[in-house]
């Protein structure tokens, strides 16, 4: 029996230290971590398989290379420490398979900053970046920068905070969402010129007292903004595109605001779902009624037109009242005239009425008998209805050629002239 049992034991005592030598050699990823206390940076070409963990206050994680743990989360920062910076260079990755890529979620981890020009992701049904509990969160994705989920590309549950896009933010989830603000407040979002944000279901859903400023794209196949709670502020300005109705979910939501940027060329066309309410102003906080912006755009496009004809006749009666008075000038004498006008339109369906009035100067140099320098100097005011008005210093200069063609007893004459205003 003892025989036995010696065999017994020295069997299991073998089995032992060959699975320990297993483990050694080829350790799980599971544990594989990088306990980060001081700054680290991943150099270009680097292949980072462990997760980095934060354990200090006030540290940076530059990364040039590939974090890859493949599981485990790429970087966490779950020990509530503040002050952390990551920095994700051009060319670089930082990608796992786990339930966010980069996350930071305890209370009190605040002041985490984030600045991609490469390439965030998750290649699972997860999203990009969790942050949660930070009251000064700033995130930063510069122009080719790409962050992408699975789930949502980036979820907040969090109170106060900013993010800067001039790249993409996209998820490729059925039903995803590419900014996720899970009961956070005070978070702004401010999607630049270039930038993109894209999902299947919402681009963006938010809750309370949040602010999304749009020079950029923002779509989805659904709704491209959701507004689940108050006090929000969207605000259009040149160049935005929304593609996808802005929803509107409860029926007691009461501050929320559409802001738009008006002016000569700018139309916006937008849709609205739900039973939640809001109000559209334009940029100085002036009311406008609900589904005049198209109005305005297409008023101010027709203005445009029309206030270019009427500088145009105008410096033509001028020439015209020049060639008669130019017998009797004296060589090299400058020919001023002052001018002003008014002129005003009616509003119909498409279009809303203004009053126009200016005024200012004509003067005409000879540099020829047959050629005569032009300058005209104006100021206008453009009284638009519903108080969209705007002021105008305008210059126009060019040349005026007089008989500079002749067919028959026919003669030519044309002047060309070009100009800015502010």
């Amino acid at each position: 029996m003892e025989k036995f049992y010696t065999a017994y034991f020295s069997y299991w005592k073998r089995a032992f230290f060959l699975l320990l030598a297993i483990a050694l050699l080829f350790p799980s990823k599971a544990l594989a971590q990088d306990v980060l206390v001081a700054d680290k940076t991943v150099g270009a070409g680097v292949n980072e398989p462990d997760e980095q963990r934060f354990n200090a206050n006030n540290l940076t994680l530059t990364n040039n290379g590939t974090i890859d743990p493949g599981g485990n989360r790429a970087i966490n920062n779950n020990a509530g420490n503040t002050g952390i910076t990551i920095i994700n260079n051009a060319g670089a990755t930082i990608t796992s398979t786990a339930n966010a890529t980069i996350r930071s979620i305890l209370a009190g981890g605040n002041d985490l900053t984030i600045t991609n020009s490469g390439t965030i992701q998750t290649t699972a049904s997860n999203q990009a970046i969790q942050v949660k509990n930070d009251t000064n969160f700033t995130l930063t994705n510069n122009a080719g920068g790409v962050i992408s989920g699975v789930g949502s590309a980036i979820n907040f549950v969090t109170v106060g905070g900013t993010i800067n896009n001039s790249g993409t933010i996209s998820t490729s989830a059925t039903n995803g969402q590419a900014i996720q603000v899970s009961e956070g407040t005070g978070l702004t979002i401010n999607n630049n010129a270039g930038g993109v944000i894209s999902a299947d279901q919402i681009a963006v859903r938010v809750f309370d007292n949040n602010t999304i400023t749009n020079r950029g794209t923002i779509s989805s196949a659904t709704q491209s903004i959701n507004l689940r709670g108050d006090n929000n502020t969207i605000t259009l300005k040149e160049g935005s595109i929304l593609v996808g109705s802005i929803g509107l979910n409860a029926t007691a939501t009461t501050g929320n605001i559409l802001k738009i940027e008006q002016g000569y060329g700018q139309a916006y066309f937008y849709e609205t779902i739900g039973t939640g309410s809001y109000t559209v102003e334009d940029l100085s906080g002036n009311a406008i009624v609900k589904g005049s912006a198209a109005s305005v755009g297409q008023g101010a496009q027709e203005t445009v037109d029309e206030r270019l004809g009427l500088r145009t006749f105008n410096l033509r009666s001028a020439l015209k009242r020049y060639s008669v008075f130019s017998k009797d000038l004296i060589e090299d004498e400058l020919y001023v005239e002052p001018f002003s006008y008014y002129s005003k339109r009616g509003s119909n369906s498409s279009i809303l009425s203004y009053d126009n009035y200016g005024y200012g100067l004509n003067l005409i140099y000879p540099k020829s008998n047959k050629l005569d320098l032009i300058l005209t100097v104006e100021k206008s005011e453009l009284a638009i209805q519903r108080d969209h008005d705007v002021s105008n210093t305008n210059f126009l200069a060019g040349f005026n050629a007089r008989d500079f063609l002749s067919i028959g007893s026919w003669k030519a004459s044309g002047f060309f002239v070009a100009g800015m205003g502010w």
